[in-house]
């Protein structure tokens, strides 16, 4: 007899100014899963879940949950890993935002890690004194290097419908049709 079974997962975040932690709210209410800071959270907790939802945001081209999952690799290695990166990179601009990831996620689980980039926000007057410092030197350098004026242009792409495509990801995952008694094999679950 085939029964439906619920895998059980949990949201995991690190975010600077927002995006993500509302992103991850998002995601936890639309999938009834558990949400947490990176710091709520431990190895001996992680073991009690079949699948993670890690979010992060990118700071200075690395993403923010990088120590983290160095730190909780153990616990999660054999785990399926949804991972969602919330920055302001244009979605078509693949190369750089891949390498934010593979610069960034251990070696490890990066082939078993679904990957999903979601558009950010950038609000100047949210920024503290150092990251505002760091736009304005970015813009000017990108202005000497390109002869151009770069404007610093305030933008909020955060929005609820950024995240179908990764619940659907998850929805497909987490409801694995198995045997009582059977174990599910690992090719079920895309690794």
């Amino acid at each position: 007899m085939l029964k439906n079974v619920l895998m059980k997962g949990v949201v995991i975040y690190r975010s600077r100014y927002g995006a993500t932690h509302q992103y991850a709210r998002w995601i936890g209410n639309e999938l009834n899963l558990p949400v947490f800071e990176t710091n709520e959270i431990d190895a001996d907790k992680l073991n009690s879940y079949d699948f993670i939802i890690a979010g992060t945001s990118v700071y200075i081209g690395k993403i923010l949950i990088k120590k983290w999952l160095k730190n909780n690799l153990e616990a999660i290695w054999h785990k399926k890993i949804f991972l969602f990166v919330v920055c302001g990179t244009p979605l078509n601009k693949k190369d750089k935002l891949d390498g934010y990831v593979s610069s960034s996620v251990p070696a490890e689980i990066l082939n078993r890690v679904d990957v999903h980039f979601l558009p950010g926000k950038l609000i100047i007057k949210e920024l503290s004194v150092f990251d505002r410092l760091m736009i304005k030197t970015g813009a000017k350098l990108a202005e000497k290097k390109t002869g151009k004026k770069q404007s610093l242009t305030e933008y909020n792409e955060v929005k609820k419908e950024n995240i179908a495509e990764l619940i659907n990801a998850v929805k497909e995952f987490a409801s694995v049709k198995y045997t009582p008694f059977q174990q599910v094999s690992k090719s079920q679950f895309h690794f």
